[in-house]
């Protein structure tokens, strides 16, 4: 069952501060942005929300009986026979494997895929040494955090915070070595809001040469930091380079003959489809990259290294790393590493 566009999220504050969070978290899933027959055809069930009755779309944590309720783990399918709908508090919050299976084989649609292939080859000259996310969570506060990069700031950093929990964790299992282990985390919590000459350190680290042309997808939040990377042979996908696509406009077409209360669901214009068919180009160039550099604290990196596959988790900065690839551990960049 596919979730309802989300109107808004009730999350906000200084350390949710993305601006964008919850607004349009799931749009694209109705409008055949993703692949849903290769999803079914790795044995997941799929029903769209359009084909699903109003009462069971109607339901919520409020109007569902505690006992047929699941909060966190995944409880025996008899403790829910007399249960008319189960609801799940949130699925996309759960940690165990069988919740993050499913991300392996969630991947764009075909004509997204095959549009990211043909115009980064087109760039690139078909052979892409290096794809490089950049990503710059520009919204933390230097005054009160010590960055204006929340990932680099007191309340996200790699080093002493929560969210840098699983990364020291895996650093402590690959080395013993005080120094070794602190360089290895510098190096991770660098590739967060990255500028060209920080991300050469990064792929110099993990024993890579930084080509002279590679393929960049990034924010675009910070004009200095992505002009570095241009001035030095990012490759960026543009919007001239897709805006023509013909599924972009059958996409909102089809997004609007829905016909979806506007108040209570997020309702999107050809802007918004446009900037979502750019991403979608973005995360799945960065696929193709045969040496992909991540960014700490990014879920779009994350997902880009299910799409990758666990057999080329080592060839990246950031794909080995627990938090990453949860209940796949190896022993992280033994191969790569110096």
């Amino acid at each position: 069952l596919t979730q309802p566009i989300q109107k808004a999220m009730h999350l906000t504050g200084e350390q949710h501060g993305d601006p964008n969070h919850g607004v349009s978290a799931f749009l694209g899933i109705l409008e055949d942005m993703w692949d849903l027959d290769f999803l079914k055809s790795n044995g997941f069930r799929v029903v769209k929300e359009i084909d699903v009755s109003k009462e069971i779309m109607s339901q919520t944590r409020q109007n569902t009986p505690v006992d047929c309720r699941i909060h966190s783990g995944f409880p025996p399918a008899d403790k829910f026979t007399h249960c008319k709908v189960v609801y799940m508090t949130n699925p996309f919050s759960y940690k165990s494997l069988k919740a993050q299976k499913p991300k392996e084989f969630i991947i764009p649609a075909k004509w997204l895929r095959e549009a990211s292939l043909k115009i980064i080859e087109e760039k690139l000259g078909g052979h892409i040494s290096l794809s490089l996310h950049q990503r710059h969570h520009n919204w933390g506060n230097k005054e009160a955090h010590g960055s204006k990069f929340l990932c680099r700031g007191s309340l996200k950093n790699i080093f002493t915070t929560n969210i840098g929990t699983e990364y020291r964790a895996a650093v402590d299992k690959w080395t013993d070595d005080k120094d070794a282990r602190h360089k290895m985390l510098e190096m991770t919590q660098l590739s967060c809001a990255v500028n060209y000459e920080e991300a050469k350190q990064v792929v110099n680290y993990w024993n890579q040469e930084m080509p002279p042309r590679f393929f960049l997808a990034s924010d675009r939040e910070e004009k200095d930091r992505f002009e570095s990377m241009v001035n030095n042979g990012g490759v960026a996908i543009t919007q001239e380079d897709y805006e023509n696509l013909p599924q972009i406009n059958e996409a909102l077409e089809k997004h609007l003959s829905f016909g979806f209360d506007c108040k209570e669901k997020y309702c999107a214009n050809k802007k918004k489809f446009l900037q979502l068919t750019g991403v979608f180009l973005d995360m799945w160039g960065m696929t193709l990259g045969k040496f992909f550099m991540g960014g700490y604290y990014s879920t779009m990196s994350d997902t880009v290294c299910f799409w990758r596959g666990w057999n080329r988790m080592n060839a990246s900065n950031i794909c080995f790393l627990p938090y990453r690839l949860s209940h796949k551990w190896v022993r992280p960049g033994i191969d790569i590493a110096g």
